[in-house]
């Protein structure tokens, strides 16, 4: 994009004749005029600024005699360099009996150039059909402007790339400036919104120092600007384009699900709604060289534009429980903690698990405000009215204004075990597992160039019934055995003493699926050589059951590392090792 420019644009208005002092001695009037008398309206505009629609400009050109058709010479001046874009007539004809007649300069549009001004001087190239008390020349201007312009500041809720390495929208946003096409409204730009203006503080949450981020993170020098189409507001589209940023795996790509990978086109798009955009949460990609993965996809991206009325109506949910009644019959209950225009909440909770599709839910729950609990100080327990019996159940939490209006777009579902009014319940153990090893030994022989197996491990994590899972992997960690249970809790806590954090990182919601089929495989590239390696993986069951184990590889032979080697080399694989989204057999699990 150009340097933006404003052009002002005012008439100039030409001072005719001179103010000199005379008498009525030395007066005479000039000889009478004769022939045609061609000339240009005073009134004839002489610059204009030209829209992508523009084609050509009507001159009006005046004649004194009228009778007869006449066809006055016309002669063009034009830059050379700018020759090809213009058409000007040889002639204007007037018509018999016509005082104006019109001279069209036509011009190709399309091949100007942005924040360009053109010159066009027309003359009646005929001194018999003019006449001296009128214009015979006339000098045109036409203005191309910068096709953008800057509406103010938009703040930004990064759910693109940010989740592709912590797991998570930031709380925060960023701000950026956006600007609108002059062209096309409804298209907006936002500089700089994934280079120069990206925040610092993301970098380092995802694992970096401030000494590792010109290492792993390049982008051009010129303004790259990230681009929406939101000219309808409820279709805006993610236009596939690079966003300038490369983390050391080439430039990174987005683009927005195709309509045919999707039920519905209405899946694919986006919406703009009180200056504020979102799109549909898993319906994004983000790609470099090293693959492609889901972004967005807790549907936490949001953009608020300038004069953008920002509501925050999201709710979370857990389970807490039930009541029994006199019967000893059992009631789930919910904790619900809500954004801050939440007024209140309705809950509908079904048996069964339909987390998958409770669409249906939520508008029955909306018109009929089952449960309808009032939110204070952002939170509130709801308690169901209806006993239940013991079993999965989803609660769908509809949240609602001060006005009584259902925000069905932030509704959500939870789905849990519950055990009634049972206190000897044995709720299923949690199943998962992992193995961690050579390339190789997962994804098969072939890659040694890219992916050699003396820097690069892979882990494949399988389960049952698994709703949510973390995985951490750490160099420079040797384990004797394999660990589950307090065993494994007390490795990490190590970990967690000798890094100064947590290692464990969310794998999207989207890979988890993968993980209750063949198998969810990943790798970690680029490791240093002659460390040993552990991965912990945490897995919790649709009955709110957890497990945590570690695997290690140690054939490794090496020196044992440091704490302070510990630090560095966790931190930068906890950066750098994001869940791929591959389907992976493995048969020897």
């Amino acid at each position: 994009m150009k340097n933006l420019k404003i052009f002002f644009l005012s008439a100039v208005v030409a001072m005719a004749g001179l103010f000199t002092a005379c008498s009525e001695n030395d007066w005479s009037a000039g000889a009478p005029a004769e022939g045609p008398q061609a000339y240009f309206s005073a009134e004839a505009p002489t610059s204009y600024k030209l829209t992508t629609e523009d084609t050509a400009v009507e001159i009006p050109v005046m004649r004194v005699e009228t009778e007869g058709a006449l066809e006055v010479p016309v002669l063009a001046t034009i830059a050379e360099e700018d020759a090809a874009l213009f058409t000007v007539p040889a002639y204007v004809n007037f018509a018999d009996g016509e005082a104006t007649a019109t001279l069209q300069v036509s011009f190709d549009r399309a091949s100007m150039e942005d924040g360009k001004s053109y010159s066009v001087t027309v003359t009646l190239d005929d001194p018999t059909m003019t006449t001296p008390y009128g214009s015979s020349q006339l000098s045109l201007t036409f203005v191309v402007p910068e096709p953008y312009v800057l509406i103010g500041t938009a703040s930004i809720w990064d759910g693109i790339v940010y989740p592709l390495f912590v797991g998570s929208v930031p709380e925060e946003p960023y701000e950026v400036e956006v600007y609108e096409h002059l062209n096309y409204p409804g298209y907006l730009f936002f500089k700089n919104a994934y280079t120069k203006e990206y925040p610092v503080e993301y970098y380092l949450d995802f694992g970096m120092t401030e000494a590792q981020i010109p290492q792993y993170v390049s982008y051009p020098e010129e303004d790259v600007y990230f681009y929406l189409n939101a000219s309808d507001p409820n279709a805006v589209v993610l236009p596939t384009q690079k966003i300038g940023l490369n983390c050391g795996y080439g430039e990174m790509m987005v683009a927005m699900l195709s309509a045919a990978n999707a039920a519905t086109v209405e899946e694919c798009v986006g919406t703009l709604k009180n200056g504020v955009i979102t799109f549909p949460a898993k319906k994004m990609l983000i790609a470099d060289n090293d693959g492609t993965y889901y972004a967005n996809s807790a549907g936490g991206f949001k953009i608020a534009l300038p004069g953008a009325i920002l509501t925050d109506y999201s709710v979370e949910a857990e389970a807490a429980g039930h009541v029994a009644n006199n019967a000893g019959q059992a009631a789930p209950v919910i904790n619900v903690t809500a954004g801050a225009d939440v007024a209140g909440v309705a809950v509908a909770f079904v048996a069964g698990d339909v987390t998958a599709d409770y669409a249906s839910v939520v508008e029955a729950a909306a018109s009929e405000k089952p449960n309808y609990t009032s939110v204070v100080d952002g939170a509130c327990t709801v308690i169901g009215e209806d006993a239940m019996e013991a079993g999965q159940v989803t609660a769908v939490v509809v949240p609602f204004d001060a006005d009584g209006v259902a925000q069905t777009d932030d509704a959500i579902a939870i789905t849990f075990y519950f055990a009634g009014c049972g206190s000897d319940v044995e709720l299923p153990a949690c199943e998962i597992d992992a193995f961690l090893g050579w390339f190789s030994e997962v994804y098969g022989p072939g890659y040694e160039a890219k992916y050699p197996d003396a820097t690069t491990m892979a882990m494949v994590i399988w389960g049952e019934d698994i709703v949510a899972a973390k995985y951490g992997f750490i160099t420079g960690l040797q384990l004797e055995e394999d660990l589950e249970g307090e065993e494994a809790q007390a490795a990490l806590d190590y970990v967690v003493s000798a890094i100064g954090k947590d290692p464990m990182v969310a794998i999207p919601s989207q890979y988890v699926a993968d993980i209750n089929g063949e198998g969810l495989g990943s790798y970690f590239d680029e490791l240093p050589e002659g460390y040993p390696c552990t991965l912990f993986v945490e897995g919790e069951n649709s009955y709110g059951q957890k497990k945590l184990v570690a695997r290690g590889k140690d054939a490794y032979v090496a020196e044992a590392a440091t704490p302070a080697q510990q630090a560095m080399l966790g931190m930068k694989m906890i950066q750098y090792s994001g869940v791929k989204a591959a389907k992976i057999p493995f048969a020897n699990r």
